[in-house]
Parts: structure tokens; sequence; C-alpha cells
């Protein structure tokens, strides 16, 4: 026997709706799972995000965490260049949206329902995920100033933070326009389902991510 939702559909009686995280309790309609990526630019408090959702119940991936392992099987320093020039190389070797189907195959492998990925940087990363229904892409930015700022903040002391300022800009400005198989940001920015602009605090940075999520759980 069913009973009618609020919506005016039937569903099971005994039978819960999965629920997505925001200020509304509506379930979400369009399949069980619902995914957040954020992307672009380092610092720009994309992880930051992640850290908030993952509080809420997300799985949390990274297509940098790929190109980190294959750094450490290489015997490498995570530093950015190192970074940079590895994640090319593997798009080059295995195609531009290798990192994403990796990062789809941890999804599936650990069953999540609720996942946020972090680090996409090219356009053929963000096909691949375009290729789940539930695939929404959030961008997360903050002025370069800011972003590097943060870099003397952190608390990991990873090798790619200790670039100064001139170094940062200019490894983004290469990340930005790259063509091939490289970074290409520039033309990811474009393909966002959203924008967030984070220059303020961690609490001002949650409520919009909050109210982001809310938005696309009512549609």
């Amino acid at each position: 026997m069913a009973r009618r939702t609020a919506r005016g559909g039937l569903q099971p009686r005994g039978r819960k709706a999965k629920r997505v995280v925001g200020k509304s309790s509506r379930p979400h309609q369009r399949n069980n799972r619902f995914y957040i990526y954020d992307s672009r630019h380092n610092r720009s408090g994309k992880d930051a995000v992640a850290e908030f959702l993952k509080k809420k119940g997300f799985s949390r991936y990274s297509c940098s965490d790929i190109i980190r392992e294959e750094c450490a099987k290489r015997g490498l320093e995570t530093t950015r260049d190192n970074l940079i020039r590895v994640g090319n190389e593997l798009r080059e070797k295995f195609g531009n949206g290798y990192l994403a189907g990796e990062i789809l195959k941890k999804i599936k492998n650990d069953k999540s329902e609720n996942s946020v990925v972090v680090s996409i940087r090219h356009p053929g990363e963000v096909e691949i995920l375009k290729s789940d229904p539930s695939f929404k892409m959030i961008l997360i930015n903050a002025p370069l100033e800011i972003r590097y700022a943060r870099t003397q903040d952190r608390n990991q002391n990873r090798p790619e933070d200790k670039d100064s300022f001139e170094k940062f800009k200019e490894n983004e400005e290469k990340e930005r326009t790259g063509t091939g198989s490289g970074q290409q940001l520039n033309l990811v920015a474009k393909m966002a389902d959203d924008i967030i602009v984070n220059d303020g605090s961690f609490e001002d940075l949650h409520k919009k991510m909050v109210e982001t999520l809310t938005k696309y759980e009512s549609r």
C-alpha cells in the first residue's frame, strides 16, 4: 500500500526517502545520490567546503589525491610543479577524463550516496562527471591575494605551499590557459552550474554553501 507524498506522488509505506543535507528536509527527487563538485583555484576554500560537507555526511574525494598517489609511487615530492606535471602526464596517457573516472570508481566502490569531489582542473574531467545525472559543479573562488595568504597559514605544511607569491601567480597563469592535456581552469569555470565567492569568514562560506545546496535540493 502506498501513501501520498507532499508533491502528490506515491511512496510505498515502510520506505524512507533519501535526504540531502541543507536547511530543507524535502527529499531529493532525482535519484539516491546527490553529488556536489567544486573546483578551480588553489586555496579558494574548496577544501573547507569539503570538510564542512563531510561533517554533514558527505564522502570527500579529490582528483589531486590521485596525482599524489602517483607521485608517491614514483618517489616524487608533491611540489606544485610535480603535481601539475604528473597530472598532465596521466591525462595525456590515459585520457583527459582519467582522474575523474578514477574518482567515480572510488565512489561506486565505496557505495557513497552523497559525495563531494574537489580539484577538477580539466574540461574532460567535467565531461566524465556530467555523465552522472546527479552532478552539479559549484565553483568556489576567491581573490588571488587572499588565496596566497591562506597557503602561508596552512598547518599541513605541504611542499606546494612553500612557493613565493610570484611563483604562485606564475603557476596559476599556466593552469588557467593550458591546452591539450594541461590544466584549463578558465574553461572549467565556464562549465560550472553555480559560483560561490569565498572572500569572508568560514561561517559566511558555510552559509552560502547550505543556501546553494537547498536551492538544488528544491528542484
